[in-house]
């Protein structure tokens, strides 16, 4: 009998501790749009699609995409090693777990 194995990463995309996301003020910038918080986010997004598109991952699962430009790029760049994936979004606060494989 041969071993099998799955190579599976698992990122937190932010690390956005919900406490953090419970403060009024950011609860108001939460309902604003997330895109807005961070300078780099497109660049962060970018690394980590560009990272994903190399790699050798059976599964893959994104948490804290907060934009769905965001899920469609990771989706676009791991196609082809991941053809398969599903996005579940929540509304407040505002997130979504992408599941490739």
């Amino acid at each position: 009998m041969t071993e099998s194995q799955i190579k599976l990463l698992s990122l937190n995309c932010w690390q956005v501790p919900s406490l953090y996301l419970s403060s009024p003020l950011v609860s108001s910038i939460a309902q604003r749009g997330l895109k807005f918080v961070s300078k780099h986010r497109q660049q962060r997004i970018r690394a980590i699609a560009n990272h994903l598109a190399y790699s050798d991952y059976d599964i893959v699962a994104l948490q804290e995409l907060w934009v769905w430009a965001d899920y469609q790029l990771v989706q676009a760049s791991v196609s082809k090693p991941l053809p398969y994936s599903k996005s579940f979004y929540r509304y407040y606060p505002p997130s979504l777990l992408a599941v490739c494989l």
